[in-house]
């Protein structure tokens, strides 16, 4: 009687982990944001697994990021957008933004994307996700945001 209680519950255990385990290969893949320490622009360690995701995300299917741009325009496009929190001149906060997202592009291209396919934009100051002043916010804005696209 306790074997085959036993064999049940391992039945019932193997089954559970097959189904988070297909659950887990059929959620879509999606470009996800990375943060920055304050007043820097070089990529957190801790940001390196969400980069190299981003990467494999751009290098799989049938987008071939990692080949170069058609002259027409008619290939996909990756837009890399930097962005600060409030502190800082809107001059300031623009530049820091630019070599945010440019830091992101150099990290895209060394793994392999192709340069042709990335474009950078930096928003600075004008798009926060989050308007209270305090540090949890202000790392919630020191961002680079990655999108698709023609």
């Amino acid at each position: 009687m306790k074997i085959k209680n036993l064999l049940g519950v391992l039945v019932l255990v193997a089954v559970g982990f097959t189904l988070a385990n297909c659950a887990n290969q059929n959620k879509k893949m999606a470009l996800r944001t990375i943060h920055f320490d304050f007043d820097k622009s070089y990529i957190r360690t801790d940001m390196i697994p969400i980069m190299d995701d981003n990467v494999r995300y751009l290098k799989k299917g049938k987008r071939h990021f990692s080949t170069q741009a058609k002259s027409d325009g008619s290939d996909s496009m990756v837009t890399v957008a930097g962005h600060c929190d409030e502190r800082g001149t809107n001059e300031y906060n623009y530049a820091l933004g630019a070599r945010r997202a440019e830091t992101a592009k150099s990290y895209l291209v060394s793994k392999g994307v192709h340069t042709s396919r990335i474009r950078t934009v930096s928003y600075g100051e004008d798009r926060p996700t989050c308007r209270d002043h305090n540090e949890s916010c202000w790392y919630m804005n020191r961002r680079a945001e990655f999108s698709t696209g023609k």
